[in-house]
């Protein structure tokens, strides 16, 4: 009888498991399914998104990253989508693909996330939806998106780390810990590998924590020996993902102009200051109360730091929840300064809004913190106030794609590189007079084209 118990008992963890793991791969195909539909419908970028597809397209053509090709950033995201090139071959939806997995991924590490912070906690839908209305697929260059994985795949593994050494017993806890802190400092260097100032300020914000967290074997020693681990992690996936292909490239003294001498410049010339996005909300005279709220409700984004980094801030000092809760709180006060850090130096609503994922977990760890100290009354008022508040964002999220499929003004495209992708009928019309036009003056032999 007891041999049965034992194997029906197996039975019953092992069909959990696949059941959990089933809701998990759910919820991320409908997240991915989400997100490429989102940045499908959305259009197509021409500025970023077009010259993304260009540099791929460049590189299939046997050119260099740098030596033949200049790029701004870390080579990453054009190595993982080139892969992907090699399926679904040189074409604009390939890119929105790599959006998507990119937006489903964040999420779903949001959602990991949350369940270190609140184990008991099944789905966090409140964050699922705020996410998807603040921080959805929006067609850009692929480095943001991808970074911002990595960089939140950091604070995963740090906040695994704490766990760690909090919970498990110290012979246990010594091994699990540094197999954590090398995958920590393995997801930085994937962040530098993708854009290097995301890198460098992830590093900075990981050698924070291990500075600063206060834990039964924080002494100075294993402090520095703790970074010593990390910063190992770090510097080897660098050089395997970065460095190692620049140099088998022949491509040092390009890399050198294009991503760092120019970087320093776009810094110098690029900047968008902070509070400049905020005229719009200021300026109280506006064709429509409609407009100004629906401005002012895009804009909220600006607004997250204001709220989430003071409380955090408070939290760690002086407040609420218990002393064994506050090297969660450090970690997520690092990580909330470091999203800002990482938009610097244009704050703008299309960089900012890659802050949301690190905030919206200050603002679980502040909430976690925070709700012992209110009446439960007063804890679902203020959960219900969010889901109304969110309502017209996951109407417009949803409702938004739907309405371009279906209206009659956009166009799905034939031409090469854009098979399939959607287009206003200005922009169809302009390609397509534009095509014809290049073909004529190709086959007159009195034209001369010059391409660069």
């Amino acid at each position: 009888m007891k041999c049965m118990y034992i194997k029906n008992r197996r039975a019953d963890v092992f069909f959990n498991f696949l059941d959990k793991r089933f809701q998990s791969f759910a919820i991320f195909a409908l997240l991915m399914g989400l997100g490429f539909l989102f940045t499908w419908t959305f259009g197509v970028n021409f500025y970023d998104e077009v010259w993304f597809l260009r540099i791929i397209h460049r590189m299939r053509g046997r050119e260099a990253l740098y030596r033949d090709i200049s790029f701004g950033t870390n080579p990453i995201s054009v190595y993982l989508t080139m892969i992907l090139t090699f399926i679904g071959g040189t074409e604009i939806l390939v890119v929105k693909f790599m959006q998507a997995l990119c937006f489903a991924s964040c999420v779903f590490l949001c959602i990991q996330l949350s369940r270190i912070l609140y184990p008991r906690k099944k789905w966090p839908w409140l964050l699922i939806g705020i996410l998807c209305v603040y921080c959805p697929a929006y067609p850009n260059s692929l480095y943001t998106p991808l970074g911002t994985v990595f960089f939140m795949g950091t604070l995963y593994t740090i906040l695994k780390w704490i766990q760690t050494i909090k919970h498990d017993n110290i012979e246990k806890s010594f091994r699990h810990s540094q197999l954590w802190l090398i995958w920590s400092g393995v997801f930085a260097g994937l962040t530098f590998g993708t854009k290097q100032n995301y890198g460098g300020v992830t590093l900075l914000a990981l050698f924070g924590v291990l500075s600063f967290v206060s834990t039964p074997q924080s002494h100075l020693k294993m402090r520095w020996f703790w970074i010593r681990i990390t910063g190992g992690a770090f510097l080897v996936t660098v050089l395997l993902t970065t460095v190692l292909p620049i140099f088998l490239t022949d491509s040092i003294n390009a890399y050198w102009k294009s991503a760092i001498m120019k970087r320093i410049e776009y810094i110098d010339h690029a900047r968008f200051s902070y509070f400049t996005n905020f005229h719009s909300v200021l300026e109280w005279m506006k064709p429509s109360l409609f407009l100004y709220v629906r401005n002012f409700y895009g804009l909220l984004v600006f607004i997250f730091p204001f709220v989430v980094l003071p409380l955090l801030f408070y939290s760690l000092f002086w407040g609420w929840g218990p002393r064994t809760q506050k090297p969660e709180v450090l970690i997520s006060l690092f990580w909330g300064i470091a999203s800002i850090l990482n938009v610097y130096p244009r704050f703008d609503f299309s960089h900012i809004v890659y802050s949301v994922p690190a905030m919206l977990i200050g603002a679980e760890t502040v909430w976690i913190a925070l709700r012992d100290r209110l009446n439960p009354f007063f804890q679902r008022v203020i959960l219900w106030v969010l889901v109304l508040w969110l309502c017209p964002g996951i109407v417009q999220f949803i409702g938004r794609p739907i309405k371009r499929v279906l209206v009659g003004y956009y166009s799905v495209s034939d031409f090469p590189h854009f098979r399939y992708a959607l287009l206003s009928s200005q922009e169809y019309n302009h390609l397509k007079s534009r095509t014809e036009m290049l073909n004529k003056d190709i086959l007159n032999p009195r034209k001369v084209l010059l391409l660069k």
